[in-house]
């Protein structure tokens, strides 16, 4: 039996939220938010009265922490396996 081939290369498609450029973006704003909390942490032990409140900029602190390490980790996995993929096709 013939073996049926498509002729067109067909990569998968990447949504728009998920791109380089927009992955960049949600770092920096990501970025920003993690400066937020780390000044509140600050904040809150510098003054004695807000004390008790630490914790709402350490959560604050943490996930967006979560969040940058993942967007990171998404875009090292993404540009090594391009790089496994761009290796094979030049063999």
């Amino acid at each position: 039996m013939r073996k049926e081939k498509d002729g067109i290369f067909r990569g998968s498609a990447l949504p728009w939220y998920d791109s380089d450029r927009i992955c960049l973006v949600t770092m920096v704003f990501v970025a920003i938010i993690n400066f937020f909390g780390w000044s509140g942490i600050s904040t809150a032990f510098s003054k004695p009265e807000w004390m008790g409140y630490w914790h709402l900029p350490a959560i604050l602190l943490v996930a967006s922490s979560f969040v940058f390490l993942s967007v990171i980790r998404r875009l090292i996995v993404r540009h090594l396996l391009k790089k496994t993929r761009d290796s094979e096709i030049s063999l």
